[in-house]
C-alpha cells in the first residue's frame, strides 16, 4: 500500500496470529470488525496486545475496538514546554517493566512526553505507569490474555522515547 500503513486485516488473514506472544498495534488508523473479532479470539486464548494510538488513529474508531481496550481513550493533552515523564512501579505484575526490581516507583525522567491521550481506565484495569495526574499505561485481563494501552505512540513527534535507552529492553 502506498500510504506506508500496514493493512492489519491482510496480516491477520495470512496466518495464525496465535503464534505471536505479543501483537503491537502502534498508531493503527482503524480496525475492521473482522480484525477486532480475530484479536478478541487471540486475547481469549492467552495472547497479549499492546496498543499505542497516535496521529493516525481515528478517535471515532476507538469505540469500534473497545472490547479489546483496557479503558477509554480520551482527548489529546498537549504539554507545550512542560514535558511530562512516566512513573512506573515494580508491582506491575506482568513483567512489563522487569528492570523495576526495587519495589519503589521509578521515574523515567529521560522520557519527555510532548502530548498524549488522556486514558480512562476500565473497571478491571490496572495502571502500570502514570504521569503525575493521569495514567500513562493501563492494562486489563481479557480472557486468558492481556491488553495494554499506552497514552502515547512510539513517535518522535509525541515524545523522545524512540531516542531513549528506555525504549530498548534487554534480558541480560
Amino acid at each position: 500500500d502506498t500510504t506506508g500503513q500496514l493493512d492489519i486485516d491482510s496480516v491477520i488473514a495470512k496466518g495464525d496470529i496465535a503464534k505471536y506472544k505479543v501483537i503491537i498495534l502502534a498508531d493503527i488508523p482503524s480496525l475492521s470488525e473482522y480484525a477486532v473479532q480475530e484479536l478478541e479470539k487471540y486475547l481469549e486464548k492467552g495472547g497479549a496486545i499492546f496498543i499505542a494510538p497516535g496521529k493516525n488513529a481515528e478517535s471515532t474508531d476507538f469505540a469500534k475496538f473497545a472490547k479489546i481496550l483496557p479503558g477509554e481513550i480520551g482527548e489529546i493533552v498537549e504539554t507545550g514546554n512542560n514535558y511530562v515523564s512516566p512513573v512506573i512501579t515494580a508491582e506491575d505484575g506482568i513483567g512489563l517493566f522487569s528492570f523495576a526490581k526495587s519495589g519503589a516507583p521509578i521515574s523515567l525522567n529521560e522520557i519527555k512526553i510532548r502530548k498524549y491521550y488522556k486514558l480512562i481506565p476500565g473497571k478491571s484495569a490496572k495502571v502500570r505507569a502514570k504521569f503525575a495526574d493521569s495514567p500513562c499505561i493501563i492494562s486489563a485481563n481479557n480472557g486468558k490474555g492481556t491488553s495494554l494501552l499506552s497514552s502515547f505512540p512510539f513517535d518522535s513527534s509525541w515524545s523522545n522515547l524512540p531516542f531513549s535507552a528506555d525504549f530498548f529492553a534487554s534480558d541480560s
